[in-house]
C-alpha cells in the first residue's frame, strides 16, 4: 500500500445527485472520518460530510399540538404558507472540494477502490441542468435541494 493510500476507509459507488447520475463514497471501515461524501455532478463539488457534530440554527415549521405546521393567518402570494420559528439542532460538519485536483487527491487518498472505479468520467462529464445553461467543470454554484 503506497504512503497515500494509508488512509483508505472509504468505497466508492455509484450514485446521484438529485437527477444526475454521480457517485458516492460510503464508510468501508469503522474508523472512517467521514459519514459519507457526496459528488454534485451539476456544480462539480465534492461534499463530504464528517463524523463531528455541531449545534446550528436553523428555521423550521412551528407545529401544533398535532404535531402538523401551523398555517399563516394571512399568507402573501409566493411566501412559505406555514409559521417558522428558529432552533437549534445536532448537524454533522460538511466541507465541499471543487477544484478537480483536489478532488481527485481526495478520493485517491480516502477510497480503497479508487484505481478499479472510473470516478473521473463524472469529472469530465458536462451536466445541462433544467435551466438550459451547462456548468463549466470549475464553475460552482449554490448547491440547493
Amino acid at each position: 500500500m503506497s504512503e497515500l493510500n494509508k488512509t483508505a476507509s472509504m468505497l466508492l459507488t455509484t450514485g446521484q445527485w438529485k437527477e444526475h447520475e454521480s457517485f458516492t463514497l460510503i464508510p468501508a471501515t469503522k474508523d472512517c472520518p467521514y459519514v459519507e461524501v457526496l459528488f454534485n455532478a451539476e456544480y462539480k463539488v465534492l461534499c463530504i460530510v464528517g463524523k463531528t457534530m455541531k449545534e446550528t440554527f436553523h428555521m423550521v415549521d412551528r407545529l401544533d399540538s398535532n404535531g402538523d405546521p401551523e398555517r399563516r393567518k394571512n399568507p402573501a402570494p409566493n411566501v412559505h404558507p406555514f409559521k417558522t420559528q428558529r432552533a437549534t439542532l445536532s448537524s454533522y460538519s460538511e466541507y465541499y472540494i471543487k477544484e478537480a485536483d483536489e478532488i481527485r487527491d481526495f478520493i485517491k487518498r480516502f477510497a480503497v477502490n479508487a484505481d478499479t472505479f472510473d470516478f473521473e468520467r463524472y469529472l469530465r462529464t458536462s451536466v445541462v441542468p433544467p435551466d438550459g445553461t451547462e456548468t463549466k467543470d470549475s464553475g460552482v454554484g449554490i448547491i440547493t435541494d
